[in-house]
Formats: structure tokens, sequence, C-alpha cells
């Protein structure tokens, strides 16, 4: 998940940023929102109403403009001049500025002079302000700010979850790319490992033409993300195996031995799925990840500095039981 400092509107065309200004109202609660596209606008880019319930009378709605404007500098007096003069015309409640950057001095002290006497609220959403705005929804960061690999992860966790799809060994091997670890969260991380490791057997079959390639550097990455000092397995009761396998990952040179799972367990009467695996060199160290099937990837991870083949047997006699 993005910060709000990591947010670029530059990144965006006007017309995406005019996008992303409707789909945050929308998740605000604004209602009968209007985009006016296009040069003749009337004097906003957005207009929409907001019910006021007072808890005397009836609610009501309040009509509200919105002028969207993305510049990478401060924006002048001259900018926003006319969406003043069709508010004095066309008489909304309030006048809202989308400023992705900020508004020069000039500006600022030219509307807090004839704001006084309008009968419209005028306010002013700058940068920061506007960042932090967005950054509070994960749909609109994913929409709007993800890269390419972000974005296919976050489809991949999708699928997983809506549809029990688990990442086929071609995009396995786009996700694990080296260059894209920094843009992975913890959860990513623990989905990915433990979608390379049930995939093991097909990932050795299709990859006879990439020795060179090994995914021993996400252990460590995981090691650092460890999160449980005990099994990241409960009482026998609570768990079921669906499926396993256990072999030699032809792509690690030496963490490969490879125990893999897909699990079901329940959590105060709720049932998950969850993808289990454990992995092991031949000295001892393992590391233990379990990550459930939900919208936030959920995940244990126990790494295991000595004695991992006791601790895998003591596993596998949990899920058998």
């Amino acid at each position: 998940m993005r910060s709000a400092d990591e947010i670029n509107f530059n990144q965006l065309s006007p017309t995406q940023f005019e996008e992303l200004c409707f789909d945050l109202l929308m998740d605000l609660g604004f209602r009968k929102l209007i985009w006016r596209q296009g040069g003749a606008d009337s004097g906003r880019d957005i207009q929409g109403t907001r019910e006021v319930t007072s808890g005397l009378i009836e609610p009501f709605e309040e009509t509200w403009f919105f002028e969207c404007k993305r510049y990478e500098g401060g924006v002048p007096p001259e900018a926003l001049n006319s969406k003043i003069a069709w508010a004095d015309a066309e008489r909304p409640k309030h006048l809202v500025f989308f400023i992705s950057s900020y508004i020069s001095n000039n500006a600022r002290t030219w509307l807090n002079v004839i704001s006084r006497d309008k009968f419209y609220k005028v306010h002013l959403i700058e940068g920061k302000q506007l960042q932090h705005l967005v950054s509070r929804s994960k749909a609109l960061v994913a929409r709007y700010f993800s890269s390419d690999v972000q974005q296919l992860m976050q489809q991949a966790h999708r699928a997983w979850v809506l549809h029990n799809l688990i990442p086929e060994p071609w995009l396995l091997r786009t996700l694990a790319d080296t260059l894209n670890f920094s843009e992975y969260e913890p959860g990513q991380l623990a989905f990915l490992w433990a979608s390379l490791k049930i995939r093991f057997e097909e990932l050795n079959a299709n990859m006879a033409d990439s020795w060179e390639e090994s995914y021993d550097i996400i252990f460590n990455l995981l090691k650092h993300h460890a999160n449980s000092d005990e099994s990241v397995l409960q009482t026998a009761g609570d768990w079921a195996l669906i499926d396993e396998s256990e072999g030699l990952s032809n792509y690690d040179m030496v963490y490969s031995k490879v125990y893999a799972a897909q699990v079901a367990h329940l959590v105060d009467q709720t049932e998950y799925i969850a993808l289990y695996s454990f992995v092991r060199d031949s000295d001892g160290e393992g590391l233990e990840v379990i990550v459930d099937q939900d919208s936030s990837l959920t995940y244990h991870i126990r790494h295991v500095p000595e004695g991992a083949s006791s601790a895998l047997a003591a596993a596998k006699a949990v899920l058998r039981a």
C-alpha cells in the first residue's frame, strides 16, 4: 500500500485526474454525480449533491460544484476566476477546488477576499490533503497509482480469493522477478512464495531453460518478516488437508526441499482456505509459511534455524491427523 507521499498526481493526465476526483467523491458518499467532460463544462468539472440530516427537520440535499486542476506548480487566480463566475450564476451551496499541487499566493489572497461576500462556501483541497484522502482508499490507489507488476499481483490475488485460481507458472515467473520484490507487501510475498511451492512440480517441468533462476532470495526476505515463534499450525482438530505435494525444486540451490499443501482451517467458526509450505535446506534450516485466502492475505511465517526435518514431520502429523 502506498503512503500519501508516494501518490504522484503528475503521472496522471488532466482527464485521469478528473476521473480520480469523481471516483473519490463516489467513495465519500456524494450522490447524483455528473462528470462534465470536455471544454464546455459550465464552470465545473463535476456536479453532485450531498444529503444533510439535522435531526430537527427532514433531510435535504445541497448542490456541490467541483473543479479539478492538475498543475505541477501554483494555480494562478485566472485559472479559478471563470469558475467563481459560473458559481455566482448557478448558485450551488459549495464550490470545491481539487488542486493536485497548490494555489499561488495571489490566488489564495484573492479567494480569501471574495469568499467573504459569497452565498456559497468555497473549499480548497490541495495536494497534501488530496494525497491523504486518496491514500485511504486501497481501490483508488490500486486503480490509478499501481505499477504494472503490482496490478498483476493484485489480479492474481483477486483470482485466488474469488475463484480459487492459483497463479500459473508463467505468471509466477513474472511476479518472482527479483526486480519486483521491493513493490510487494509481506502478505503478497508470502502469497507468491506459497504459490511457487504449491506449483513447484509444474515449475520444474517448465524451467529447463532457466537453470540460473532461483527463488532462494524470497526465503531470506520472508525470514525477516517472520511473525511466529511456534508452528503456524494449531491443533489437529482445526485443520483439514485438501491436497499436498513433496519433493525437490530444481530451481532453488539451497532451500530446495519442499512440502506444500492446500488446507482448510477454522477461525472463530469460520472456515478459511490457505496455502501452506515448509521449505528447508540440507543443514536443518527451514521456513514455514501459511497465507489465508482472504482480502488481506493474512499470513504467518516461522523461521526454523535448525531441526527443520523434525519440525516438518510434526507439521505433517497435524495436517494428516
